[in-house]
This record gives C-alpha cells, structure tokens and sequence, in this order.
C-alpha cells in the first residue's frame, strides 16, 4: 500500500517539476520577447481612418535631404495649459511618429505650463512670448541663418477645428495638427517664401470674397510655402525674375506680347507653368504655344451618358508611371465643371531631339466623349465626329532629361479649371493639386498623401436615452453579473 503511495507520489513530483519547468520556460520566452520588442518597436495601427499613422507627404518630407543633410537640429516645443487636454495627448503622439520617422533631425518637448512653469517660462522668453496663449515654436534656425523667417510661431487655437452640437454648444470637431505642423515645418526650414505669380491679363477673377479657384489656390499654395501673387503683362512687360512658377487659370484673350512674355520665361531652365482651361475656352495663340510641345487642344466639351441624362462631370482616372501623383495612381475621382480633352503627340522624332517628354495624367472613362457640338441638341455621340472615350484630360510635361524628377523646364496642362472651386474641390484633387504643384517647383520631396484632419463626432441623445443608459450600466450590468455568479454557485453546491 505504502509502495503504491509512493510510486503516486513520485509521479505527481515527476509532473510538478515539469510544470514547473515549462512554466519558468514560458516565462522566460516572454521576458525575452518583452526585451527585443521593447529594442524592435513596430507600431501597427489598427484604427479605421489611420488615425495614429503619419501620411506619405509627411513621412516623405522627413526623410528628404532639406531635413537630414541638416547639421543642427529642428526644435519644436509645445507651451499648452493641460496634459489631459485632447491636443496635448494628439501632439504627444503625433511627435512620437515624427521621432520614429527621424529622431536624429529633431528635438521634441512638450511642456505643460501649468505643472512646469519654469521650463515654459524659460523657452517663452528665448522667443519674446508670452504664456496667455498656448502655443507651438518650431525652430529650424541653423550656425549658418539665424535669420528669424526660420522660427514658426503658431498659435495652438489653429490646430482645433471648432463646431456646434445641437444646442448651438461648441465643441472640438477635428484636430489638424500633423497638416499644421508639416505647412510650417516647410515655412521654417525654407524661411522666405517661393514666389509665384498668376497672370491676370485676359482673364476673369471676381473678387477673392466671391467663389473663384483663387479661394482655394491661394490658402492651398501657401501652406505648401508659395505666395500666389497677381501679374499684369501689360503693366510689366517680362515676368518677374523671381518667378518659381506661373499660374494661367482659365486664359480666355491673351495677345502677341503675352504669348511671347510666356514663351522667354518657358525657355528658362527651371520654368514651371500651370494652364488650366474653362472647357472649350482655348485661346488659339496659347493652343499654338501648346502644340510647339505636342499638346493638341480639342474644342470640345468631355460628357458621358448616365440612363437618359447627359452629365458635363467627368469621372476620370488619375495615373502616373513616374510616381507624380504618388498614392493617388490608379484611383478615379469626379471632375465637376466643364472639361476639355487633349491628345499628345509622343512619336515625332522633334520631341526626342529637343528632349520633350509627356505623360498623360487623367483620363476619362470609356463611356465618355468629346462632344464637339455642346451647344447643340439632343447631346449624342457622333462617330467619326465625336473623338471616343477614353480621353486624355490633364497632362505633365517636361523639357530636359527623361526622368521627370530631374530639376528641367515643367508644365502642366489640365482642361478643367472648375473643379479648383472650393465647392467643387474633393480630397482627392487637393493632394492631386498639391502633388502638381511641389513637382511644378522642384520639391518632389512633398509629393504623396497630404494630413487630414482628426475628426471628433459628439453623439447626442435625448434625455429618455441618457436614463436608459445610466440605468443599464448602474443597475442591468451589475444584476446581471449577480445574476450569473448566484447561477454558477448553486450549480456547484448541487
């Protein structure tokens, strides 16, 4: 009887200690799992709209030789009241990503000025502020310019995105602060602005109060660093030496002089050049300066047929196979307005020896047409009359080496002007006209999927939901838990 004990016994010590073997094995696996982990971070963000992870324009611009051929480092502090605040955890974690991106190029701090007044105090006298406001400094001062253009001052306020509930109560809808803080991050590390201009002869603009694409174009190009200004040719005969890029935005009468004024300021080596045309408002000597680069305009008006209505919108395909509209290739967005077609000549000889390269970069959808008789009805397609979808829309153009990221003579052709209306205007197409724009100027460092704001949704219920709800949580969920654990002890009395 003893023996039996005893041979038990030795079997169950015999488990015991390979349970506790493997026990302190799995331990031991963890805690080395924890150590490389905590050396390897890899952050995976699981929210719906990517709301923890930086966009490409961001992640791009980083990593770009303007930031890590840098010898000293870009400071940025943040002076708000309260470390509970929605915007100081966001900008905890948006620094966070900023720091895994390149840590090396950056110094972080963020202060609350409540629980350390001193080290605010410290950091708002070096920059001759004061602390009745919370605020950002981005300091990208270096040995070399200490110039002031390169110290943002930013007032915290502009990173909140104010509406109203219900009740007419105000509350914090979005945070923008990834978008504020890249804008100026360019504007501090570049300091001055880049200069461009948008020609005023033979066009249309309303005044800026009133809907017109300056609205959009203007605040669009200055968070980018670019100072839209308006030009006269008649006014100045050449345009301006300090020009980084010229916008024609919708030209309906443009002369000889203007032509020519556009042509010089063309063969400079770094020209860049934005023509956007109203549909099939073309005038003929800028379609002539055109066609001296293989860009054919049509007078026609780009339609397609939904059931039995005609639509003047055009869903088109944005597409790059050189990376120009980075993250946006392949996907098709609604240009609103009117839109007139193109055709680029790629087989001439001509283009090669003078080094002109094209590349579509909208294109309509096959059941799409140029209607070379809008004005006419019914609207029908017309075979051998009509030109057939699909249709080329908008298209990048280069003069100088193949590589359309080689700093050369850039110009950009689209047939629609009105979809750069702020009531036209989608996601999409503002990081497409981003994307156009840092190419036109050289920075392709910028080119990829410009922030969006973090938004915030309030939920309002009534007053009949707000007691049921407090009643389910106050009194159901601890009844049922109860409930639950007198069920399970009578089963196992029985």
């Amino acid at each position: 009887m003893k023996k039996d004990q005893q041979e038990r016994l030795n079997v169950f010590q015999k488990i015991g200690r390979s349970y506790t073997f493997h026990v302190i094995l799995i331990i031991g696996v963890l805690v080395l799992l924890n150590l490389v982990s905590f050396q390897h971070q890899i952050l995976k963000d699981q929210s719906v709209n990517a709301t923890y992870t930086l966009h490409s324009a961001t992640t791009s611009y980083l990593k770009s030789n303007a930031i890590t051929e840098r010898e000293t480092t870009i400071k940025i502090y943040g002076l708000l009241t309260s470390k509970n605040s929605l915007l100081f955890k966001r900008l905890q974690t948006t620094f966070e990503l900023m720091k895994q991106q390149n840590a090396q190029q950056f110094e972080f701090s963020l202060i609350d000025t409540t629980r350390q007044p001193e080290e605010a105090a410290i950091i708002a006298s070096n920059y001759d502020l004061t602390l009745s406001r919370e605020t950002l400094i981005i300091d990208a001062r270096s040995p070399n310019n200490s110039e002031k253009t390169h110290i943002r001052i930013i007032d915290a306020e502009e990173m909140l995105v104010w509406g109203k509930d219900s009740k007419k109560r105000s509350f914090i809808k979005a945070i923008q602060d990834e978008n504020i803080i890249l804008s100026n991050l360019i504007k501090a590390i570049e300091g001055n602005f880049r200069q461009a201009y948008y020609l005023t002869d033979g066009f249309i603009f309303p005044d800026l109060q009133e809907e017109n694409v300056l609205s959009t174009l203007i605040p669009l190009l200055n968070q980018q660093n670019i100072n839209l200004s308006p030009l006269s040719l008649n006014l100045t005969p050449k345009i301006p030496e300090d020009t980084k890029a010229l916008f024609l935005l919708g030209p309906k009468n443009l002369s000889e002089p203007h032509i020519k004024a556009i042509q010089e300021y063309a063969a400079k080596k770094d020209s860049a050049i934005w023509i956007s045309f109203n549909g099939n408002e073309q005038p003929q000597l800028l379609r002539n300066f055109l066609r001296d680069y293989g860009v054919h305009l049509f007078r026609d008006i780009v339609v397609s047929k939904s059931g039995n209505n005609i639509q003047t919108s055009s869903n088109v395909l944005m597409q790059s196979q050189t990376g120009l509209l980075k993250g946006l290739e392949g996907n098709y967005t609604t240009l609103r307005g009117q839109t007139s077609s193109l055709t680029l000549d790629t087989t001439s000889q001509e283009w090669q020896a003078r080094q002109i390269h094209k590349e579509p970069i909208l294109i309509s959808d096959k059941n799409s047409w140029g209607e070379s008789s809008p004005t006419t009805t019914p609207i029908r397609y017309n075979q051998g009359i009509d030109a057939p979808g699909p249709l080329v829309l908008g298209a990048a153009i280069q003069q100088g080496e193949e590589d359309l990221f080689k700093q050369n003579k850039r110009m950009v052709v689209l047939g629609n002007n009105d979809f750069l209306l702020r009531k036209n205007i989608t996601k999409e197409q503002l990081d497409f006209t981003n994307n156009l724009v840092n190419w036109l100027v050289a920075r392709e460092s910028l080119i990829g999927i410009h922030p969006k704001d973090l938004a915030f949704y309030r939920l309002t219920i009534s007053t009949d939901q707000k007691k049921l709800l407090q009643n389910i949580i106050l009194v159901g969920i601890p009844c049922f838990s109860l409930l639950i654990a007198m069920f399970t002890w009578i089963r196992r009395k029985r």
